[in-house]
């Protein structure tokens, strides 16, 4: 269930073009942006390139949608395939591939020229590959696509009717009006690992007289057209704290949603907020990255609970609805009803019990193995707990976690690893290596040695894992 380097996911490496930011949308708000051209641009020869990271996985969502009547979009069913309608009466596609990990960014882009014959009128790539397994394929019979960029709405995050929200990441928006380009203007294969797609400097492509392009970059204005061509788009329900540094070049790690067989917990705020289930005993869920070596930090607030709240570390994910975060091997939890943590299902004395509105810090050292845990920045043992090496447990990894252990009210967990926080901070404190955004810091003193520990993204994974 650990999600490691691999395919997009691994779209972090040194070097070469970056991107600084994304932009959350949560379903449970109704967020999205949106704004209506000014005049009629090309519905026959578009190229829209965006880059995605899924938040919920297996409902109804949209991409992106122009039109508010017979609508044009691009959207995941319920199934987790991707659909493309023309805003007629014809399904342009339907994939026969899903797209169910919300560990990873994946690139879509949808360039479309209904002057090229066959299949060419309209092609889909992912991760800068063609796709060519369709459960439905009339794109061969395209001879526009009625409403993308004309003179309707033109939306990202909806379905243009007000439904199908989009839970999770968007980064890189690109509209070309009047040009389908080459997939290679768009992303490129990273020399040292050409398996692993990643994005490239768009800023300079011709983005027509409705293009734009949209990078996130200003928290103010997220909505802002850093590209030529159409106006900017009007932010719906997104704040300044929507705007995320986990990137596809900079992916960092959430919680996973996947992790939920038992637990029958509600994910949101980017799969960074877990509400557990209300009389569902002993259970928690778990990170989307694994790690094996390196000092990793992460920060979890305590928003709601009932006195039974589990917050730490494991070597895998739950193993049933009697497994409490910190009962088994190489689990540990800090807690809200006693001021131990529990290790391996003994008590170790650990400072004070976390209290509704604390941020518990947790400091992962599997260089020395050693694991410790702060309150609002105020660590509670500098000595630390003693952990087993991650090559001798199960799995050969630690996954940060949390859940609950009584179940008889739904504990509230909103983590921080970095990338975007699910809570509001009130500091902006980055690691050493100037990634993420803390509200505390991640160096700290243990062992009367300052010691550096890092937020859990691919650029240290890189260096550090």
């Amino acid at each position: 269930m650990a999600f490691l380097l691999g395919g997009a996911n691994s779209a972090a490496v040194a070097g070469g073009f970056s991107v600084d930011n994304s932009c959350r949308f949560n379903d449970g708000d109704s967020a999205y942006i949106h704004q209506t051209p000014g005049g009629n641009g090309s519905n026959t020869a578009f190229t829209l390139s965006l880059w995605l990271k899924r938040g919920i996985v297996g409902t109804a969502q949209s991409l992106f949608a122009a039109g508010t009547s017979g609508v044009s979009t691009l959207d995941f069913l319920a199934g987790d395939t991707l659909a493309f309608y023309d805003g007629g009466s014809t399904t342009v596609f339907i994939t026969n591939r899903v797209f169910r990990d919300p560990s990873a960014w994946y690139h879509i882009a949808l360039i479309c020229n209904t002057g090229e014959s066959g299949t060419d009128k309209c092609k889909l790539y992912i991760n800068g590959v063609l796709e060519t397994s369709f459960s439905t394929d009339n794109r061969s019979s395209l001879d526009a696509v009625n409403h993308v960029n004309q003179t309707v709405q033109q939306a990202f995050g909806q379905s243009g009717t007000g439904s199908q929200y989009l839970d999770g990441y968007l980064a890189e928006i690109v509209m070309l009006d009047g040009t389908a380009t080459a997939i290679g203007n768009l992303g490129e294969y990273d020399d040292d690992s050409p398996t692993i797609w990643k994005p490239i400097d768009v800023s300079g492509l011709s983005f027509g007289t409705n293009g734009y392009y949209l990078d996130f970059e200003d928290s103010s204005n997220l909505g802002n057209n850093a590209g030529s061509g159409a106006a900017d788009f009007t932010e719906v329900n997104l704040a300044a704290a929507d705007q995320a540094t986990d990137t596809p070049t900079n992916n960092f790690c959430t919680m996973n949603p996947l992790d939920n067989f038992y637990q029958g917990h509600t994910f949101s705020e980017g799969n960074l907020k877990i509400v557990t289930q209300a009389n569902n005993i002993y259970t928690f869920s778990s990170g989307t990255i694994g790690v094996s070596s390196g000092k990793w930090y992460a920060e979890c607030k305590l928003a709601a609970s009932g006195g039974y709240a589990d917050i730490g570390i494991a070597d895998g994910v739950s193993s049933g609805t009697v497994d409490s975060l910190g009962g088994d091997d190489n689990e540990f939890a800090k807690h809200d009803f006693s001021s131990n943590v529990t290790a391996e299902g003994s008590g170790v004395a650990n400072g004070a019990a976390l209290s509704v509105g604390n941020i518990c810090g947790v400091f992962v050292d599997l260089d020395n193995n050693k694991l410790y845990f702060s309150i609002n920045g105020s660590l509670q043992n500098t000595t630390g707990i003693g952990i087993t090496a991650a090559a001798s447990t199960t799995n050969g990894y630690y996954l940060f976690g949390g859940g609950d252990e009584d179940g008889g009210s739904a504990v509230t967990l909103e983590w921080n690893f970095g990338g975007c926080s699910s809570f509001a901070l009130d500091s902006a404190v980055t690691d050493d290596n100037n990634y993420g955004n803390f509200e505390y810091t991640p160096t700290v003193t243990v062992e009367s040695v300052a010691t550096k520990f890092y937020a859990l993204c691919t650029k240290n994974l890189a260096e550090y894992g």
